[in-house]
Order: structure tokens, then C-alpha cells, then sequence
């Protein structure tokens, strides 16, 4: 079985509460031994002229997030962090400054570094990641004894997996084993993140599924964890907090919340707002949430209708 603190069922469900399995005692000691059999293995890649082997004393954590989805996403993971004492720093890359601000305070997040001059509107996904590695190598001291942590399959991600990776510094791939199989789509996440299943010395997987795809790909079984989903842990623990947003207050239908800020959807945004707004359910309201993209703006405004509404 994968490395789990879950029921011993291989078919249940994971808990989705990876903060609360990172204050068991057993499962950080577990890493840690894993992390040192690394070290002292010759078939890793780990520069062992820069790092010790074993560890020579406590760990220290670089959590890397550069959107809002990946504050959100380490927010719990920060969390637990506090509550254990573990030694970390987080590194924010700017991917997504503005919008991720309001998230960093709400979650009440420290950068303890901030890299700059990384983002700038119209680049390429080639420019926007080569900016990050050169940004992220200079500008990201080399610690010793210390260990980076990555979420999903961001540019970010990418980015700080192969410094790490060059470095001979261990990687933790947090939501792990996500697959469509398709390079296409999600583009080009697909990509980034089979290409951090190559580079991370431990693999946090959502789901027993994405245990399963890790392995398929060779990954050993050892190396893979499988905690659960912090997007829902993230969730859960912003529910007591929870407001109805104004634009739907006065709304009494059921409602469907509908997401399209897909890459692969930019060209085809209108066409799919049409396609909601043609529904014609009863009691039904679609929620879509529009990006804040211009173009995701401009496709969206102004429709607004009786079955469907757009908040901006």
C-alpha cells in the first residue's frame, strides 16, 4: 500500500485533511526518514557537496506559490506548519500579485520572499518561465537542510522544481498523480506537472487514483503519500467565515456554480456564455464567476438574464 494514514481499505476515499496528518508525529517522522534514505542514496541526483546526509539538524521548508489558487491550496498547509513548529519559509513568485493579495490576508501569510520583476502582460509561456528559473535561482538563496515544497501544476511549480532539481535540493509535489492524459489540456499544466512527477523526491497525492498513476509511472511506492486535497482542507477551514456574495443575495433558485477560465477556452468564451444563457431550466441559477482577464471580462459583459448571471 502507499504510504497513508488512512483506512487500510485500498478503495476507501482519503480524508481530506492533510493539516491534521502533518501534526501526526508518525507520518512527519516518516518523511523525514524517507528523506534521508534519499540523501544517502546514489541514484537520486542530490548533490550530497551541498547537502548533509543525513539531515545534521531540523528541516527547513520552502513553500513556493506564485497564484491564488496555490495561496489557497498551501494556506492549510502553512497552517499546519504553525501549529507543529516546523521551520519554513514561504516564497512568493508574483505570478498572480494582485489577485492573490486579498487571499495572502485572508489566510494571514508572511512572503518571507518576494521576487519581482517576473510577470509582465502579453509574455509567453516560454518567457514567463525562463524569467521564473533565472528569478527564482538568483533570488532564492541556497539553504542547507532544506527542503522545497511545490503545489499542482503552475508555472511556479515548474519553474522552482527544476532550480531544485539542479540544486540537488529534495522536492515535495504537493496534489501529485493528477492526469488527463492529453498535453493539449489542460495546457499547459499537463505538462508541468508530469514533468515535476520526474523532478520531486516525494510525491503528496490527492487520492488513491493519483497514487495509482504515479506508479504506473514509475514512481516508487515509497516515495508517495496519499493525504487528501488541500483545496477542500482550505474550504472547510473558511466555512464559519463564509458570506453570500451581494450579487446573488436576493437569488431564491437552486444554484450551478460554472468555472471556464481554461486556457484552451479563450477563443471560445462567447460561444459558451451563449450556450449558458440558452439554458432554460426550472428554478435554476448559473453562477459564473469571469476571470479577471480582459478578455474573460469582455465576453462576459453584460449578460445578464434570468437563468444566468455573470459576476465580474
Amino acid at each position: 500500500m502507499y504510504s497513508t494514514l488512512e483506512s487500510n481499505d485500498a478503495n476507501a476515499t482519503p480524508t481530506p485533511d492533510i493539516a491534521g496528518q502533518l501534526r501526526s508525529p508518525e507520518l512527519v517522522e516518516r518523511i523525514r526518514i524517507r528523506l534521508n534514505s534519499l540523501f544517502n542514496s546514489s541514484t537520486t541526483g542530490l548533490d550530497k557537496k551541498q547537502h548533509s546526509a543525513p539531515f545534521a539538524g531540523e528541516m527547513q521548508f520552502l513553500i513556493f506559490c506564485g497564484t491564488r489558487p496555490e495561496i489557497i491550496k498551501m494556506a492549510p498547509i502553512v497552517r499546519a506548519f504553525k501549529l507543529a513548529n516546523f521551520s519554513y519559509k514561504v516564497v512568493f513568485t508574483g505570478q498572480h500579485r494582485d489577485m492573490a493579495e486579498p487571499f495572502r490576508r485572508y489566510w494571514n501569510i508572511e512572503f518571507d520572499t518576494f521576487i519581482s520583476g517576473v510577470y509582465q502582460p502579453g509574455q509567453t509561456l516560454s518567457s514567463l518561465v525562463g524569467k521564473l528559473i533565472s528569478s527564482i535561482e538568483t533570488q532564492v538563496p541556497f539553504v542547507k537542510d532544506s527542503v522545497w515544497v511545490v503545489q499542482g501544476d503552475t508555472s511556479t511549480s515548474l519553474a522552482a522544481g527544476m532550480v531544485a532539481f539542479f540544486r540537488g535540493t529534495p522536492i515535495i509535489h504537493l496534489e501529485a498523480g493528477l492526469r488527463t492524459f492529453n498535453h493539449a489540456a489542460p495546457f499547459p499544466e499537463e505538462l508541468n506537472r508530469r514533468t515535476l512527477s520526474l523532478l520531486a523526491s516525494l510525491h503528496i497525492a490527492p487520492t488513491l487514483l493519483s497514487a495509482s498513476r504515479l506508479e504506473t509511472q514509475g514512481v516508487e511506492r515509497d516515495r508517495i503519500f496519499t493525504l487528501g486535497n488541500t483545496g477542500i482542507d482550505a474550504a472547510r477551514l473558511a466555512e464559519p467565515n463564509m458570506i453570500q456574495p451581494a450579487e446573488i443575495s436576493h437569488i431564491n433558485t437552486r444554484l450551478i456554480l460554472v468555472t471556464l477560465h481554461r486556457r484552451e477556452n479563450a477563443h471560445r468564451l462567447e460561444e459558451l456564455y451563449h450556450i449558458i444563457g440558452r439554458q432554460t431550466p426550472q428554478n435554476v441559477t448559473f453562477v459564473v464567476p469571469v476571470h479577471p482577464n480582459p478578455t474573460a471580462s469582455r465576453a462576459a459583459t453584460p449578460r445578464v438574464s434570468l437563468t444566468s448571471i455573470y459576476i465580474a
